[in-house]
């Protein structure tokens, strides 16, 4: 058992490690990649899409709470709506964006005193694993090798509006 554990262990640390910096994310048939803008601004506060390997859905319910500590959202496959190909093709390359970099930051990156413009949550989860971050939704306020990947969530986000 304790042999297994290691083993287990051993590949979830290189299933996450970084490295390879230039290897491109691969979502395989029970990974995600959830991506949540949060506003102060507008009627709704946050915008919720989760990407798959051949979807993309979005949470219709706006059920979600984010703090410091906690981020909760409602992945209740009753509650997503999936938005069809057109909308999968217009999402599909956020994954080729997303930098494996990220994988040793802790969760918040960006400047942790503006939240003015609005934060983005991005959650990953692959080969079973889950890991969460926070960054500013201003591609200015992150360091400058995050700032492609924060412009193009937010590009997908106005797409798929």
């Amino acid at each position: 058992m304790k042999n297994l554990f290691c083993l287990l262990l051993i590949t979830l640390l290189y299933s996450f490690s970084n490295n390879n910096q230039d290897e491109k994310l691969v979502l395989n048939e029970n990974d995600s990649l959830v991506f949540i803008r949060y506003s102060p601004k507008g009627q709704y506060g946050y915008t919720f899409y989760k990407l798959t390997k051949n979807q993309v859905f979005r949470n219709l319910t706006y059920f979600t709470y984010i703090n410091q500590f906690k981020f909760y959202y409602n992945d209740n496959p009753e509650r997503l709506v999936d938005l069809g190909s057109d909308k999968f093709n217009l999402t599909k390359d956020l994954v080729k964006y997303f930098p494996n970099r990220i994988l040793a930051e802790e969760r918040r990156i960006g400047n942790r005193s503006s939240f003015d413009d609005g934060a983005i949550y991005i959650q990953l989860t692959k080969n079973g694993v889950t890991k969460i971050w926070e960054l500013e939704s201003n591609p200015n306020l992150v360091p400058q090798e995050y700032r492609v990947f924060v412009q193009k969530v937010n590009e997908k986000i106005n797409q798929l509006r």
